[in-house]
């Protein structure tokens, strides 16, 4: 029998169920959910019996368990789970129960699920976020919460991939751009590269949303106006992820967002941020929301984004000058300009946070955007030394994070041209 996973759940949970099956999908579970978009109940299906042969087809059931199901003995995840326990029963049969408990409900007594273990909670994030509130767990809590389910199934191992988007909030940019001597951080470099941004794209508050993860930096393109940069990065994640499962592997990483945490006003949430990010990390930078104070402060000054080794920076823009002859008069200045700003805070560094020699990408370019964030992503998850938080014990943390090994030369993902850049 191929091991399948059937997902029982009282149907007020099934924000629950419904993200709990696209992890498991994600990281190479064979799983069966009556709303899944590739394994579950189609369109005038006849619902009973699908289930029923489903369940059959099944070597697990994952329940979720919440006081609603308990008291409501007509659902129909007590007719699941009573089919199911008719065989596990069978004589030889290798099937079971993983009960995950979503609320304080206790199953101790129940007549089949009684005699498993219940340490697989979701408990802390259901009282938090509610029945419909699965999708506004961080992916970093989630991703620790589901971890004991994925190891059941021979997922172990998964590194996180920490990455942050540096740009600003739509809230920023009005900032920035109705009141640029009160908001940049040096008003000549906003000045020139402003200048360099009338020449193909202008900058607009338009391209930033509410988060830095929202900020679309292709909205000139029809196809990707409303496409969020952190949504060009899921897709990446998707493909290499159904590359893997293709070639009969499992997935073993998890992309996770510190973009808010890092860029917050809470000190503590930049904490967070940075404890997760000494390992190998991955920065999308808007060069434009560099020139925002508070952008600047909590990127460069606080996190010290110029002086990290292991961070690999891709940085988005409307141009890449070497490609527009145009533009060459213009990137001088822009050089200077933000190579003297950024020297002004880290004198300390030999070496600049230089524009140009950043992996600077024409706007128009986002497939070559997914081929960078592969070289950066694959790089990170290789290193394989960041393991998700809350999956082991602080002083083994801190053990795998002292081992993380060193960034390989400048750390810094470069896409103009000269010896040993790729």
């Amino acid at each position: 029998m191929n091991q399948q996973v059937f997902i029982s759940y009282q149907s007020e949970d099934e924000n629950w169920a419904a993200r709990l099956a696209d992890t498991l999908v994600a990281f190479g579970v064979n799983v069966w959910h009556d709303h899944g978009a590739s394994n579950g109940l189609r369109i005038g299906e006849l619902w009973k019996p699908a289930l029923e042969q489903a369940i059959d087809e099944s070597s697990e059931m994952i329940v979720l368990w919440s006081q609603k199901l308990k008291c409501d003995a007509t659902s129909v995840a007590h007719q699941e789970i009573h089919r199911m326990q008719g065989l596990v029963q069978q004589a030889g049969s290798q099937r079971r129960f993983i009960p995950v408990l979503l609320d304080d409900s206790s199953f101790e007594k129940h007549w089949a699920l009684g005699p498993y273990q219940g340490e697989i909670s979701l408990k802390p994030y259901y009282s938090k976020a509610g029945a419909a509130g699965a999708d506004t767990i961080r992916e970093v809590d989630w991703y620790a919460a589901v971890l004991r389910i994925l190891m059941l199934f021979d997922v172990s191992g998964v590194v996180e991939v920490p990455y942050v988007v540096g740009a600003m909030t739509n809230a920023q940019a009005k900032q920035l751009q109705n009141s640029p001597k009160k908001w940049a951080q040096d008003l000549n470099a906003y000045q020139a590269v402003k200048a360099l941004r009338e020449q193909t794209m202008p900058f607009s508050p338009a391209e930033y949303g509410d988060t830095p993860d929202d900020w679309k930096p292709f909205s000139h393109l029809p196809e990707l106006e409303k496409v969020a940069v952190s949504e060009l990065i899921r897709q990446y994640d998707y493909a290499k992820r159904d590359y893997e499962l293709e070639t009969g592997r499992k997935p073993k990483w998890a992309l996770v967002s510190y973009s808010a945490e890092l860029l917050s006003d809470d000190v503590h949430a930049r904490n967070r941020a940075r404890d997760a990010m000494r390992a190998k990390s991955l920065v999308v930078l808007d060069p434009m929301s560099l020139l925002h104070k508070t952008v600047y402060q909590n990127l460069i000054t606080n996190w010290g984004l110029q002086g990290r080794d292991n961070v690999f920076v891709i940085g988005l823009a409307p141009c890449a000058y070497q490609m527009h002859p145009a533009f060459r008069d213009l990137m001088p200045k822009v050089s200077n300009e933000m190579t003297r700003l950024l020297e002004a805070a880290y004198q300390r560094f030999s070496k600049p946070f230089w524009a140009e020699d950043q992996c600077v990408l024409e706007v128009g370019h986002h497939n070559q955007f997914a081929r960078w964030l592969q070289v950066a992503a694959d790089d990170v998850i290789k290193a394989g030394k960041s393991p998700l938080r809350g999956s082991m014990n602080p002083g083994m943390r801190l053990r795998a994070r002292s081992a993380a090994p060193q960034a390989p030369g400048a750390g810094v993902v470069l896409m103009t041209g000269g010896a040993g850049r790729p």
